[in-house]
């Protein structure tokens, strides 16, 4: 068995998106292939994740970000601005300002929805299936639900 200690881990680069009326704090960690992780909420930010998420990093690229009015990101809160709709505008933010081609989405809680959104498949190409922890998937309106068929 091979352990790494928290010391031999990559050191996280740390910055602020700017996006529309805020700015969104991030840490990204590790190389390889990049995914963005969307934290739960509403009331959350992305520390509620570490250290476990981080073990992650060292197999791939983990963007952390807190989305607006969470956690360090900075800028004036509205509650007209908090919605999934927002939630995609600020990852389409993020993405262009990273320079990122591609990503997997790894979405927890309620804010799964943002990684399901059609708009956000549209944006990566050849992104691959989103990966969700605890899925709140009923709170998605005008979409079809997805149906889950067991294997017997």
């Amino acid at each position: 068995m091979c352990a790494t200690s928290l010391s031999d881990r990559p050191t996280s680069r740390e910055g602020f998106v700017p996006v529309k009326s805020a700015e969104l704090y991030y840490r990204d960690l590790g190389q390889g292939q990049p995914i963005i992780v969307i934290h739960g909420g509403p009331d959350f930010d992305h520390t509620y994740l570490l250290p476990d998420m981080d073990r992650l990093s060292d197999s791939y690229r983990l963007i952390y970000y807190d989305q607006r009015g969470r956690g360090r990101s900075r800028g004036e809160l509205r509650l007209e601005e908090i919605s999934i709709e927002q939630t995609i505008e600020d990852l389409e933010g993020l993405q262009n300002y990273l320079g990122l081609q591609t990503a997997a989405i790894l979405g927890h809680s309620l804010y799964t929805n943002a990684a399901m959104r059609t708009r956000w498949w549209l944006l990566f190409k050849n992104m691959p299936k989103p990966i969700l922890i605890n899925p709140i998937l009923k709170v998605l309106k005008n979409k079809p639900a997805t149906r889950v068929r067991s294997h017997k």
